[in-house]
């Protein structure tokens, strides 16, 4: 346990591990100098003293949380995607259902009106991939609805397929903790 009282194990067999520190904070770096084939297994333990948690087990924020800014939408762009966030804030008891509630709707089977209406015109304004729609889409609204969120971005570890680029996902804050 450090001063901070957070401990960090790793223990995957054939792969090295360290952690770095960034300005950003300690990132997990896993790393292998070949290209394992069936099935590997990473393990992590982090264990925070009881005194670090709280009651969500979230981590706070450093530095200020800017503040969201939509960008002006025409009219029934607009329209839809106040929509879309009232329905969500309907059936929402805070930041976190929120966002949960948007992100199923952009994931749904069945797009609804407002969330094709707002596809064909970010697909025609930013020149986005189906993935890339998703992020923008779900960024903007999050702003609507007065939620901070940024791009981070994520790696799916799979030895079999090799090097991978990087998944870009949303990471949003309540005010509070991201």
């Amino acid at each position: 346990t450090d001063e901070r009282g957070v401990s960090q194990e790793a223990g995957s067999l054939g792969y090295g591990f360290l952690v770095e520190q960034t300005p950003e904070g300690p990132v997990a770096v896993w790393s292998s100098s070949q290209v394992k084939t069936g099935a590997q297994s990473l393990y992590y333990r982090l264990r925070l003293e009881r005194r670090l948690l709280t009651s969500s087990s979230v981590i706070p924020a450093r530095g200020v949380i800017p503040v969201p800014v939509p960008l002006a939408l025409p009219g029934s762009e607009e329209e839809a995607a106040q929509a879309l966030v009232e329905e969500a804030r309907r059936k929402s008891a805070d930041a976190r259902t929120l966002f949960q509630h948007l992100m199923a709707g952009l994931a749904a089977d069945e797009p609804t009106q407002e969330l094709t209406l707002l596809r064909r015109y970010f697909r025609d304004e930013e020149r986005a991939s189906d993935d890339e729609l998703t992020l923008i889409i779900g960024r903007q609204l999050l702003a609507r609805a007065g939620i901070p969120s940024r791009r981070a971005f994520g790696l799916k570890l799979d030895p079999e397929m090799g090097p991978q680029p990087p998944i870009f996902l949303i990471e949003y804050s309540d005010g509070v903790n991201w």
